[in-house]
């Protein structure tokens, strides 16, 4: 292992439990299946960079004490992205899409990565790993062993595959996090970004989100709203396949204005670990688990792309 993935590693945020899968199957699981792109992700291959700005609403700061909730406008660089290790995966035929954050205030980076859909596949590291390893012939015992694969096939069974560009889309947190407030209370929340344009697309054959992304950054910004819930009694804090009942109770929190692509996101290793003071990480196994596989595929692919870069000199 290259000296650059061992420095990542040890990196990886205090509170990874020992006992998980080895973060390095999954990556090897996505090599397998999807063969490697070098200098690039393993999983998320394909994706869009842009750049944003964020500004919280007062409200926010009631519940954490972290600087990118103060009110100023703070600048970010994101990424949209397709699931899996296809370079080439077609807009027209997805209907899982990420979008990542990197929120920039000072000498703080606060990440965040989430996706277009309600809640994860699989509740533990080693079913993500398994469904990545299983042959079709496996896919029925495996979906009986891990029910929530099968209702997460179903929520998206009504889903129209490339009906939407990137930007009309919900994303969601997936996995519960905490804020910490002046008084140090911490309270659990999820959240979703809400585009504030939502418009239906003509001919799904032959869409192109970058060409889609293009044409509506040309008419100005594009908005989305930051919506944080807080979870009913019932609800389960740390398993990402179980979809908040939520109280009732969501928040404002502030407004994620895209002004522009050809953001250099590549090097960024967008990490949801990587919070800043005023959130904490919850239980939440697979969230845990991320960290570690997210560095080996970052020390990885910056190792190849240098390795590249000295070819082409």
């Amino acid at each position: 292992m290259n000296a650059i993935v061992l420095l990542l590693i040890a990196a990886v945020p205090f509170g990874v439990a020992a006992n998980q899968v080895d973060p390095n199957a999954a990556i090897s699981a996505f090599e397998k299946k999807f063969g490697v792109s070098e200098g690039k992700r393993r999983n998320h291959t394909k994706g869009l960079c842009f750049v944003a700005t964020f500004t919280a609403t007062p409200e926010a700061a009631k519940y954490t004490v972290s600087p990118i909730f103060s009110g100023e406008p703070i600048a970010v660089v994101g990424r949209f992205s397709h699931p899996g290790g296809n370079l080439h995966s077609e807009d027209a035929k997805t209907k899982v899409l990420g979008m990542a954050l990197d929120f920039r205030y000072n000498d703080i980076h606060h990440k965040m990565a989430m996706l277009n859909v309600p809640f994860f596949s699989v509740p533990m590291p080693e079913a993500f790993v398994e469904q990545l390893t299983i042959t079709p012939a496996e896919r029925e015992v495996f979906k009986a062993k891990y029910p929530s694969v099968g209702q997460f096939e179903q929520a998206l069974v009504e889903r129209v595959a490339g009906s939407h560009d990137y930007f009309e889309q919900y994303y969601n947190s997936i996995h519960t996090f905490y804020l910490v407030n002046k008084a140090k209370e911490k309270q659990p929340v999820r959240w979703t970004f809400y585009s504030q344009t939502m418009q239906a697309l003509a001919d799904r054959a032959t869409l192109n989100f970058e060409q889609q992304a293009e044409q509506k950054l040309a008419l100005g910004p594009v908005t989305m709203d930051m919506i944080v819930s807080f979870p009913h009694e019932s609800d389960k804090l740390n398993d990402p396949t179980y979809q908040w009942v939520t109280s009732g109770e969501r928040v404002h929190f502030g407004q994620l204005h895209i002004t522009g692509l050809g953001a250099d996101c590549e090097p960024v290793n967008f990490d949801p670990t990587m919070v800043s003071p005023g959130f904490e990480l919850s239980d939440d196994p697979v969230l845990r688990f991320r960290s570690p596989a997210y560095a080996i595929s970052f020390g990885k692919r910056l190792s190849e792309a240098a390795k590249l870069a000295q070819k082409r000199e």
